[in-house]
């Protein structure tokens, strides 16, 4: 299974970004790529991340088998808690075998070449007034 790890950086509203990168790490906790947060164009991949994509593309079991993206819902921070925590994708929906939920794992359908995405999605009080976001107020 290639892990992919998403980690934002709190750089509070658009306009407050300056030259803040979020980053993309490996199962190993490796940065493989950054994102500059301030940017509207592509950004192309580093060669850290190429050279991750294609080293699990040679060892995967099933090279003829396309490799499915798998992407966990909300309210969790792969910084917060390993990933045999309660809420931790990789107990659970990713669930690497030995899996600790073996009913909830989505192995069995999604095949033998899985790709896990896991990003912060639950964000603070702090985090949340930073931002400087509104619902209201606005027409």
């Amino acid at each position: 299974m290639l892990k992919l790890l998403y980690y934002p950086t709190d750089a509070g509203a658009p306009d407050d970004y300056g030259d803040s990168v979020d980053r993309l790490l490996d199962g190993a906790d490796k940065e493989i790529q950054t994102f500059r947060k301030a940017t509207d164009s592509f950004i192309p991949p580093e060669k850290a991340l190429i050279d991750t994509v294609e080293a699990w593309l040679k060892a995967r079991p099933l090279s003829a088998t396309p490799p499915v993206v798998m992407v966990h819902g909300y309210m969790f921070d792969p910084r917060d808690q390993d990933d045999t925590g309660p809420d931790s994708p990789f107990g659970s929906v990713y669930g690497e075998t030995p899996p600790i939920v073996h009913n909830l794992s989505w192995l069995p359908l999604v095949g033998a070449n899985p790709v896990a995405f896991s990003y912060k999605s639950i964000a603070g009080i702090i985090e949340y007034g930073r931002a400087g976001w509104t619902n209201s107020g606005h027409l």
